[in-house]
């Protein structure tokens, strides 16, 4: 396995959350940056969490990120060099265990020394770079101010990270972008992913995650979906912002339309927009407008069946009984009408040879058949 530094320099920094975690007290200070003694706690995969040392510096798990329960470390050492070209503001900060790739982006806060800030600069010119063990080959993080002496970034493995100030601006990836070693650690992690002039990822910083956890959404937004760092639910779609990461809304995965969405999963019509859940493509606005049954749906008008269940449309009860569903009855399917026809917009309606339909054919009313008699669907 292998080491990873984390440094805090000038770039993009994700946004810093908190919870319960374990502080401990500073064994030495560098100026106005304290260090921190190690901490050491463990965490679960089925829940996740929030590691925290005494000036700050955390790293929080979102649930699901961990292939497996692991005891997390942070160390502080005051000998990370600092990023080609760059300033560096904070300790590096080795987080453990070494070279542990997450199946999602966790976020990572790191205390800096505004002290420490060159002239001219600015707290939304820090970056979070990282690198391999106690290498200076840095690659910055998707990075924000989480507030005056803390910077955010969202990564993928457990690095060395560092907190600087003019360092490099492209990254090959949310980790970084190491090469394999014999764990198969960065099997998929490698394109390239610049930096804008505010720091924030202009593709999806990994490129075999989902598009909806793949960045990080800048601080105050609106519209960050599903999976992407956040401080408040306001940041997100979904409205709902659970250890630093948006989450999927209580009613997922069958929410109705018009209720909060961070992803189309969210919604039983597998259609998000804006946050917003929409009318599924089978719908036009709702109202019987031609989902058939086994459709998506958020709710019975966008069915023909008039029936939407667990965000699928579904027969309508009649389509159970004896004989199937008579005419004029609502429909999703020809299958769900004794005559055997659903025409378009949802109804039952007589086979094409009513009236004189034979015998043992479908039928859906007495009417239909030659023989005057419907029984269970057939003509007798």
């Amino acid at each position: 396995m292998r080491n990873h530094l984390l440094l805090l320099a000038s770039g993009t920094l994700a946004l810093a959350i908190t919870g319960g975690c374990t502080v401990v007290n500073n064994v030495e200070e560098r100026g106005n940056l304290p260090v921190p003694q190690p901490v050491t706690e463990k965490v679960t995969a089925a829940t996740g969490g929030t590691v925290k040392a005494s000036d700050g510096t955390q790293v929080s798990i979102p649930p699901g990120a961990l292939a497996s329960d692991q005891t997390i470390t942070i160390t502080a050492t005051t000998s990370a060099p600092p990023p080609s070209g760059g300033t560096a503001v904070s300790n590096g900060y080795i987080f453990g265990p070494d070279g542990l790739k997450f199946l999602k982006p966790i976020t990572v806060t790191l205390a800096y020394d505004p002290t420490l800030l060159p002239a001219g600069t600015s707290a939304s010119s820090l970056v979070v770079y990282t690198a391999p063990g106690t290498t200076s080959d840095y690659a910055p993080l998707p990075s924000s101010v989480g507030d005056s002496t803390h910077i955010v970034a969202t990564t993928t493995h457990f690095c060395t990270d560092i907190v600087a100030s003019g360092g490099p601006t492209t990254s090959t990836g949310v980790d970084g972008g190491f090469t394999d070693d014999a764990a198969g650690l960065d099997a998929k992690h490698d394109a390239t992913v610049p930096m804008d002039a505010g720091h924030e990822a202009t593709a999806p910083v990994e490129a075999d995650l989902d598009s909806s956890t793949s960045s990080a959404c800048p601080l105050g937004a609106s519209a960050c979906a599903d999976g992407n760092v956040c401080g408040a639910n306001d940041d997100c779609e979904s409205q709902v912002c659970t250890a630093g990461i948006c989450a999927v809304p209580a009613c997922s995965p069958t929410c109705t339309e018009g209720a909060n969405c961070g992803a189309s999963d969210d919604c039983g019509s597998q259609v998000c927009k804006n946050g917003i859940c929409g009318y599924p493509t089978c719908s036009s606005a709702g109202g019987g407008s031609g989902c058939l049954d086994g459709d998506n749906c958020g709710e019975m008008g966008d069915c023909e069946s008039d029936v939407c269940t667990a965000g699928k449309c579904a027969p309508p009860a009649c389509a159970s009984m004896s004989g199937a569903c008579p005419q004029g009855s609502k429909c999703g399917a020809a299958a769900d009408c004794g005559s055997d026809v659903c025409e378009t917009g949802g109804k039952c309606v007589p086979p094409a040879c009513s009236p004189t339909c034979p015998t043992a054919n479908a039928c859906g009313a007495a009417l239909d058949c030659a023989s005057k008699v419907c029984t269970a669907g057939e003509c007798m």
